[in-house]
């Protein structure tokens, strides 16, 4: 399917306002185009690898960036879930970061947890 099949699969309807999937599906297609503007975003912030409670690889060094939308979780143990993007980051030595990324459309900011509630590997 290429990117405008995958963005009219999310357009509006008259039962369905799909506004955070369509804006997350055309944000997926953006960072899959051309990733160095998030790469630029993510040097910007400080805290994002600290926050993210795992070890992450240097933005200098990456060299392939992919987004997959509505990815579901399943682990043992774990009520799977669903995440609107996922982003890989590839570093030049092989070494894979992911970021979750939880896209909001008209909904308040809230504080993110201190800690994850539980890791998953």
């Amino acid at each position: 399917m290429n990117d405008l099949q995958q963005l009219y699969r999310r357009s509006e309807t008259k039962l369905v306002s799909p506004l955070e999937d369509f804006t997350t599906e055309a944000l997926a297609i953006a960072i899959r185009h051309d990733g160095a503007p998030l790469l630029r975003m993510l040097s910007s912030v400080t805290d994002w690898r600290l926050g993210s409670g795992a070890p992450s690889i240097e933005l200098s060094t990456v060299r392939e960036v992919s987004a997959e939308t509505q990815h579901y979780l399943y682990h043992e143990g774990l009520q799977g879930g669903r995440l609107d993007l996922v982003v890989e980051l590839t570093a030049t030595e092989g070494l894979k970061q992911s970021l979750w990324i939880e896209v909001k459309i008209d909904a308040p900011l809230t504080v993110r947890p201190e800690r994850p509630r539980r890791r998953i590997s």
